[in-house]
């Protein structure tokens, strides 16, 4: 990170890890999560009112610590237990393996059943979150705009449940994607935890971008909004060096993913500020 007495900021902000990338980016990655994402905003939408939204957002912080330590004690435990010995050593391909590979040898034949039980139901609870959420935006956001007819219940239960099947042939093809992505990577390939963060954040950065424009700059359009989160998507798709790179062209930038969502908001909002002031002036210019 430094030679000598000379700061390579290059480098700094290419670790996902040092003070400032971690600290920063993860704070702008919880606003974009908790703040923007449709699978938060729906539970908060679940509870009694406002301050008891508030409430849950608040005390779902406190509880994600915990999580994290119990995670990171675990990641501990298991280091003592292999005696620091890298996956390699180990005749594993990833880190991400060690945890499965302790479950499989040393865990009794009842107990690892019901972890394995467990982190099925976990996945389970999460993934049907994640379509539910995607079916409602693509229901209540795009297609009654662009429809703009009214729906009796039936048929909007209907196109619900179609959309809803549509999203999970969508999320299991890129599942399945990402999995030979990941083993023909062989031992290069990032850790499961990293990638799957890594990915979000190309669309947390459009998505937190557009909630700003919208809550702060009041005379930004729909259109400005919607090709800003465009180019966000593509400057991060295309020049930031990430999870998707190696498969597309170009050399990117060495920038840690833990920035990924503060370049690709700034973007947004720089274009869509960009547009409104365009089209001002178009229009001053033609009145």
């Amino acid at each position: 990170i430094y030679t000598g007495f000379n700061l390579n900021w290059a480098d700094f902000l290419a670790e996902p890890y040092t003070l400032i990338t971690a600290v920063i980016g993860g704070a702008i990655f919880s606003v974009a999560s908790h703040g923007t994402d449709q699978l938060i905003v729906q539970r908060l939408l679940a509870t009694r009112n406002l301050r008891s939204s508030q409430k849950a957002l608040i005390a779902s912080g406190f509880l994600v610590c915990f999580q994290y330590a119990l995670f990171l004690g675990i990641g501990l435990l298991l280091f003592g237990f292999y005696r620091g010995q890298s996956p390699a050593a180990l005749g594993l391909a990833t880190a991400d393996e060690v945890f499965a590979r302790f479950i499989v040898e040393q865990i009794p034949a009842g107990l690892a059943g019901l972890i394995v039980a467990a982190i099925l139901a976990a996945a389970m609870s999460t993934l049907s979150s994640s379509i539910n959420s995607l079916a409602s935006a693509t229901m209540l956001d795009l297609y009654k705009p662009w429809r703009q007819e009214t729906l009796s219940p039936r048929r909007e239960l209907t196109l619900s449940r179609w959309i809803t099947f549509a999203w999970g042939v969508i999320l299991a093809g890129a599942a399945l994607v990402f999995a030979l992505l990941q083993v023909g990577a062989g031992s290069q390939r990032p850790a499961v935890v990293e990638l799957g963060l890594g990915i979000a954040s190309y669309t947390y950065g459009g998505l937190l971008g557009v909630f700003l424009l919208g809550l702060l700059f009041k005379k930004v359009g729909q259109r400005e909004a919607a090709i800003g989160f465009g180019a966000g998507l593509v400057v991060l798709l295309f020049l930031v060096k990430g999870p998707v790179q190696d498969i597309l062209p170009g050399e990117g930038w060495s920038l840690a993913w833990t920035l990924y969502i503060l370049i690709g908001s700034l973007v947004v909002i720089g274009v869509g500020l960009g547009l409104t002031g365009l089209r001002k002036s178009i229009a001053a210019k033609r009145g």
